[in-house]
């Protein structure tokens, strides 16, 4: 048989007992999968066209620094959150960003509205391919520094 214990008036009175903390939701690595999910809904939305008048910034390649930039970030993130203990692996890391980029460029090919570009992909993979050099700079000095 099984027992029912009811509070009494003096419990009812006290405040509730606070909630332990939520366990932590995958990390790094959802941060991610999010991260990398706003990027592609970014880059495959379409763009309004620019207001009559307004100045023709295309000539001076803002457009490929931030694919470089960007691309650099999320090499960087992913590399953070990955954590490869082998040069081959954060090799893999940064060409798996790059070719995100490469699918991203195909996407917006398909599109109506928007256009796919090998000067866009080509600023992905200088991204990348930076945030791999400084990674593995990175790793050798902490290997320098951690023998002495």
């Amino acid at each position: 048989m099984l027992a029912c214990r009811v509070p009494s008036a003096m419990e009812s009175m006290l405040p509730p007992r606070p909630l332990p903390p939520a366990p932590a939701s995958g990390g790094a690595a959802t941060g991610m999968a999010w991260a990398a999910t706003a990027v592609a809904t970014l880059l495959l939305l379409p763009l309004p066209p620019p207001p009559p008048g307004a100045p023709d910034w295309s000539g001076i390649g803002l457009d490929k620094l931030a694919h470089a930039l960007g691309f650099f970030a999320l090499t960087r993130l992913w590399l953070a959150s990955r954590k490869p203990r082998r040069a081959a692996g954060a090799a893999a890391t940064a060409l798996a960003v790059a070719l995100f980029g490469g699918l991203l460029e195909l996407a917006q090919a398909s599109l109506g509205a928007r256009s796919g570009d090998w000067g866009d992909f080509a600023a992905d993979l200088a991204g990348a391919a930076l945030a791999l050099a400084l990674a593995r700079r990175a790793a050798a000095r902490s290997e320098l520094y951690a023998g002495k």
